[in-house]
């Protein structure tokens, strides 16, 4: 299976159309990523999602044809669950519609079983069984910086710092918290030298040595998603979550440079809000969780969720 860049997932479909008056056509067919998991979510939509409604999803590889579990949701499209005996590095996508007949995606998508997706430096960060619908959020976090942890992987963490503002007099502002100055006032840019993607295990747990010490990353890691500079912006006032992951050095590989977007949404609506910590080191972390971010890989088209974890 090779890694397939993510540009557009907008493709079009051959329409084996028939003549029946109640066919309506199904445009502009997109996926929301090319490669999956056994048993993940898939969103397929097109120009007018209602056109799927009554849609069949095939996943066709070989002789072996499964069909997959799907529900439709009006405006969006079908969500769609990858059967679980499928994989290969060429499956077809196949469309039956009651009315209009068979559509056969043009590009095969790449799906893999769990041991595809570890330790592969084409798709570092956990991705979401379930296709994730991001709904506003009630409120957002009152400050960004610090550690962001993956809801399906807890030893995934983003960590953000950010570059300070300042006064008119060039002193770096600070911001109040229940009446008490306790840190420094964001700006939205992420400071790419004190942000990083890292490994709990190997921050907390292992190497001890956290950010900010002479110590931090100078060893060789043993996680890919250890000690790289993380860069962009988080705009809590026009949500807007953009940043990217600089992979260009882990022990000497160049993994290149993952571009994520997203934006911060509701915890709740998503069900994500469970309390849990990283397990190697629940006697530093808050169990609650309040915030949670939604990001998709440009790269690779997977969703990345990331919740605000608080320190005891």
């Amino acid at each position: 299976m090779k890694k397939r860049k993510f540009v557009s997932c907008i493709i079009m479909f051959t329409v084996l159309l028939s003549c029946n008056p109640e066919c309506d056509n199904v445009l502009n067919i997109s996926v929301d990523s090319f490669v999956k998991q056994q048993n993940q979510e898939m969103l397929v939509t097109a120009d007018d999602p209602s056109t799927l409604q009554s849609s069949e999803i095939q996943f066709v590889t070989g002789s072996n044809q499964s069909v997959a579990k799907s529900k439709f949701m009006p405006g969006l499209g079908l969500i769609v669950t990858v059967p679980e005996n499928v994989e290969g590095d060429n499956v077809q996508l196949v469309i039956n519609d009651p009315d209009c007949g068979t559509a056969v995606l043009s590009s095969g998508i790449t799906v893999g079983n769990e041991a595809f997706f570890l330790d592969n430096p084409a798709f570092i960060p956990p991705a979401p069984f379930e296709f994730v619908i991001p709904a506003p959020p009630v409120a957002f976090p009152p400050l960004v910086q610090n550690a962001w942890i993956s809801p399906q992987n807890n030893d995934y963490c983003v960590w953000f710092q950010f570059v300070p503002a300042r006064k008119p007099d060039g002193e770096i502002d600070s911001v109040q918290i229940n009446g008490v100055n306790v840190t420094y006032k964001e700006t939205i840019s992420i400071d790419p030298a004190r942000s990083f993607e890292l490994s709990v295990r190997e921050l907390l747990c292992e190497n001890g040595a956290p950010p900010g010490t002479p110590e931090f990353c100078t060893a060789p890691v043993q996680r890919l998603y250890h000690c790289n500079p993380v860069s962009g912006i988080v705009d809590r006032e026009n949500n807007i979550v953009h940043f990217w992951i600089d992979r260009t050095d882990v022990n000497g590989q160049n993994l290149g440079i993952e571009e994520f977007v997203g934006e911060f949404i509701n915890i709740q609506e998503a069900g994500y809000d469970v309390e849990s910590v990283p397990s190697c080191s629940s006697a530093i972390f808050e169990p609650t969780k309040t915030y949670l971010m939604l990001v998709t890989s440009q790269t690779s088209g997977r969703q990345l969720l990331l919740y605000q974890q608080g320190f005891k």
